[in-house]
């Protein structure tokens, strides 16, 4: 008891005691809980399975993602819905052309095979800035 003589509810004193009756309504409360949860179980592998067969199923026949875009793009322009047809082809065009800064991009010129005035001329067409005249490197 608490000083003011009130019992706290968390006391040991709170508990009902155990009983024949009661020890038996835990027990079929304890059985019905244990079979619900083995049937959600059941439940969800049975779903699961469903869902792997499926994918295994459509694995072969599903369109790729941009096979999806153009025919998204198509409906869009079919249903005369210019704003839709526009940003389904601007994320087309990313994967159909890509920008520069996306691509990797390797460009070698063989400097050996060439003369003095072909070098030249290859520096000048890249946009190079400087010579190999001996005229120009002093």
């Amino acid at each position: 008891m608490s000083r003011d003589g009130n019992m706290h509810p968390n006391s040991l004193n709170n508990l009902r005691p155990f009983t024949k009756e009661g020890a038996r309504e835990g027990q079929k409360n304890s059985v019905l809980a244990r079979k619900a949860n083995k049937e959600a179980r059941e439940a969800l592998k049975l779903s699961l399975n469903d869902w792997k067969s499926l994918r295994d199923e459509i694995k072969d026949e599903a369109p790729g993602a941009l096979d999806v875009l153009r025919i998204a793009m198509s409906k869009a322009i079919g249903q005369n819905d210019m704003e839709e047809a526009t940003r389904v082809a601007t994320i087309l065009a990313e994967f159909e052309a890509p920008k520069l800064q996306r691509q990797d991009i390797n460009q070698v010129t063989k400097t050996a095979d060439l003369t003095d005035d072909e070098l030249e001329k290859a520096i000048q067409d890249l946009g190079g800035g400087f010579s190999t005249h001996k005229n120009a490197l002093n």
